[in-house]
């Protein structure tokens, strides 16, 4: 099990640690696929760790 970005929970935690939704949701995409690449696949001298399961804030 992966998560990827934080949870947003209530309000205060938005202010707080500043957690917004991505204002490009095509970029992040690449980005995640990206990390499951590097720990799945080993790209860009990463890992073969074979997570299964991937969150994205708190949805799996």
């Amino acid at each position: 099990f992966y998560r990827l970005g934080a949870s947003i929970e209530c309000e205060h935690a938005i202010r707080a640690y500043h957690i917004y939704p991505p204002k490009d949701y095509k970029k992040w995409a690449k980005i995640c696929e990206g990390l499951i690449r590097h720990y799945n696949e080993g790209w860009a001298d990463g890992f073969r760790y074979g997570i299964r399961y991937w969150e994205i804030w708190n949805e799996p």
